[in-house]
């Protein structure tokens, strides 16, 4: 369903290659490297599979994909870059959008 691609801080997190990888990694920062992050910025945008992509997706070169890239922080030092590529066909994103506190009309 997807492929990610990310970096993160050897600086915050080293030895995380090491880690059980197989369960929550914002968990294993935080129980194991003593990190919570705090800050974090996602741009979603729209793209097309290109051949050695699709073939690890399991879909035709072309296919419809959404794309995350996401950006973290820890106590303003720099924990986490990934690139997340879905499958169109499989992947919906729901946003809530709440007012706190509207104002009175």
């Amino acid at each position: 369903m997807a492929v990610e691609s990310g970096w993160y801080s050897p600086a915050v997190a080293p030895g995380l290659l090491s880690s059980d990888l197989t369960t929550s990694l914002y968990s294993t920062l935080a129980e194991r490297f003593g990190v919570a992050i705090d800050r974090g910025g996602q741009t979603v945008w729209a793209a097309t599979a290109e051949a050695p992509l699709a073939s690890q997706l399991g879909v035709r070169a072309g296919a419809a994909l959404l794309v995350f890239r996401r950006r973290s922080s820890a106590g303003g030092r720099p924990v986490e870059d990934v690139t997340s590529y879905y499958r169109g066909d499989r992947y919906q994103i729901h946003m809530s959008l709440d007012r706190p506190n509207p104002a009175p009309v």
